[in-house]
Order: structure tokens, then sequence, then C-alpha cells
């Protein structure tokens, strides 16, 4: 199967950024994923420029710096005061959209975000936290072309 380069945040864990590689050039990563379909291991990198993470904020620096986590690890968001999306007090425990471009991956991974929106009231993050490794794993499969959308108004 080819690469493939998107254009568009590509939904992932903070685990594959800790296996992302620079493109020497570019300013852009590529990262490989992979699944087992029928005992087959279908696999593809991906280049991407601009990743899209759901976590849970666990550290606040001034508004500016934020440590954050999902059940895969850990990350450093920067750039934070000036990405969200709303004027708000950003507090322990919220669980929040980050969409931003990857600056490091040794380490702690830092994504620099463009934008940092909080997602949902207390009651449903346990819900959505479950939810959106399933559909990070849902849109790694079409993107290995082995899940395809049914279309059909049936």
């Amino acid at each position: 199967m080819g690469d493939v380069v998107l254009e568009n945040p590509f939904k992932l864990l903070i685990k594959h950024l800790k296996i992302a590689t620079k493109k020497d050039d570019q300013n852009s990563w590529i990262v490989e994923i992979n699944a087992n379909v029928n005992n087959l291991m279908v696999s593809k990198k991906i280049e991407f420029n601009t990743i899209w993470i759901q976590t849970t904020l666990d550290q606040n620096t001034s508004n500016e710096i934020f440590l954050v986590s999902d059940e895969t690890g850990k990350a450093k968001i920067t750039n934070c005061k000036a990405a969200a999306a709303i004027d708000m007090n950003w507090t322990k425990g919220m669980y929040c959209n980050v969409i931003g471009t990857l600056v490091r991956v040794k380490g702690i991974p830092e994504i620099q975000a463009q934008q940092i929106i909080p997602i949902c009231e207390k009651e449903r993050i346990t819900l959505l936290k479950r939810i959106w490794p399933i559909e990070v794993q849902d849109s790694h499969l079409f993107l290995l072309d082995v899940m395809h959308p049914n279309l059909n108004e049936d």
C-alpha cells in the first residue's frame, strides 16, 4: 500500500506521537500505523503536519503550557493562551480537544497548539475518553483502506 499525505488534522493518541519521525527537509512528520486484519498485518506510513488529540489536562502553567495525558501517555502543549478557543479558567481534569503541530517527540512529546477547545462537562468525560481511541482506530483503518463507510441510504 502506498503512503498517505494528510492535509487535515491527523487523529492520534499520545503513544503515536512517540514513534513519529520528522522529515528532514520539511515541517512534516511520518508515523506508521498498522492493524491486524484477518490475521494479516496491514501497515502504512502517514505523513502529516497537523495533529488532533483529545486529552485530559493534568497541569496548567499560567494558561501558556499544559501538561496533558490520555491512557497511552503524557504530552506537553505550548501556545495554549493564544490557541484557546474561549477565555476560561483551564483546570486540572478538564477533557479537551487539541489541534496543533508536533514540535518534539523525545522524552515527553511537545505540541504547539493551534486550537484548544474544552469538550464537555465532567459527567460525560468517561464516555468520551472511552470513545476517542475507537474513533482514532477507525480513522486509521480507513486510511489503511481496510474499512469503508457505507454511503447507501438503505
